[in-house]
């Protein structure tokens, strides 16, 4: 990889053939940068005459801007994806140390953003399948963590999303999976799992428990089933695989199984209802996200880990969709996304928790 003209500390780079690279591999090209229009991206005052120590980990590679108005820090921080900066020296933060480490500085105003509280999207990826419509019979790639992922976060790691007939549906790994009592079931205590969703009718009848899983269905989400089982993922490769088990007058069963070290852990069943044989959508998606209602800008909270993303298969045979990786500015730049320099094969690494910063707008593709 060629590293010239690289004078900051950002993944964002160029080689002397004016690719652009990422500090851990091939990066992607530039597009676009999404906005939620119902978030308050407004900044108020969080602290006078202190101001946090100084640390590359902390802000942006475009900091300090220098003395300008307050108006104007805000319209930077918010096109960088910045979450604070100070009124005086203009610098720009993409996270915050914990205020124990803050220190004296006379003069020095620091502004947070106002109203940004979890859930967070740090990533989404997107995957465009070639044919319009597919004819479902499964689905299933290979989920890959380089170390361990605690239980300090509630993080989900969506692995997949989409549509099957009309059902809008997601699933994958949550750092704290619980469930409320609900439908004549007791409350289940939060833990390390893995859950299959389907938006739509909210009725246990449409969800098949396997042997040590709960089931949620609710309406604070929009109406929705869900099949939940604690699982204690760690550093490793799991395989995850969605199935289609049985068709009924009004519509399909979907199994959601994960695969590791040889064992494969049956979640349960999602009822799919409307037309036959069941369709999947031309695109699927995956995000990582913070969810929750805890701010969560302490760097030292964040743990830092890759999930790699390969051997993606439809129906038994390998597929290489396209991939678009969005990101949104009310979210801090937790994640970011690459490609291995020097892989051949299909797949997408998601690098969570190291410093990630924006100098252009950020909606890349991979293929």
């Amino acid at each position: 990889m060629d590293s010239s003209n690289n004078t900051q500390v950002s993944p964002l780079r160029h080689n002397s053939s004016g690719d652009t690279f990422h500090e851990f591999g091939v990066a992607v090209r530039g597009a676009g940068y999404f906005s939620h229009t119902h978030k308050d991206r407004n900044f108020e005052r969080c602290s006078t005459n202190k101001a946090p120590i100084r640390s590359h980990d902390h802000e942006h590679p475009e900091s300090p801007k220098g003395d300008l108005p307050v108006e104007d820090l805000e319209k930077i921080c918010k096109a960088l994806g910045c979450i604070a900066f100070t009124s005086t020296t203009g610098r720009l933060f993409v996270r915050l140390p914990e205020k124990a480490e803050w220190i004296d500085a006379e003069g020095e105003d620091v502004y947070e953003i106002k109203d940004l509280s979890p859930p967070w999207h740090h990533v989404d990826i997107n995957y465009h399948f070639e044919a319009m419509n597919i004819n479902f019979n499964s689905f299933s790639y290979d989920i890959t963590f380089n170390q361990d992922v605690g239980k300090d976060i509630n993080i989900y790691l969506c692995t997949f999303g989409g549509n099957m007939n009309t059902g809008h549906f997601y699933g994958g790994f949550q750092t704290n999976v619980g469930c409320p009592a609900n439908h004549g079931q007791e409350a289940v205590h939060r833990d390390k799992g893995v859950i299959f969703s389907r938006w739509g009718r909210s009725q246990p009848s449409d969800v098949v428990k396997a042997e040590g899983s709960f089931l949620e269905c609710a309406t604070y989400e929009g109406a929705f089933a869900s099949i939940r089982r604690h699982l204690n993922w760690t550093k490793g490769r799991y395989t995850v695989k969605l199935e289609k088990t049985a068709e009924t007058e009004e519509g399909t069963w979907v199994s959601f199984s994960v695969q590791h070290s040889g064992i494969n852990v049956e979640v349960g069943k999602l009822f799919f209802r409307g037309q036959k044989p069941l369709q999947l959508g031309k695109w699927m998606y995956s995000f990582v996200e913070i969810y929750g209602r805890e701010k969560v800008y302490v760097s030292s909270k964040l743990p830092t880990f890759t999930m790699t993303m390969s051997n993606m298969k439809v129906n038994g045979s390998v597929v290489e969709p396209s991939v678009e990786v969005s990101y949104w500015k009310e979210s801090p730049l937790y994640a970011d996304v690459y490609k291995e320099s020097g892989r051949e094969d299909w797949h997408v690494v998601v690098h969570f928790g190291a410093p990630f910063f924006v100098s252009e707008y950020p909606v890349m593709r991979l293929y």
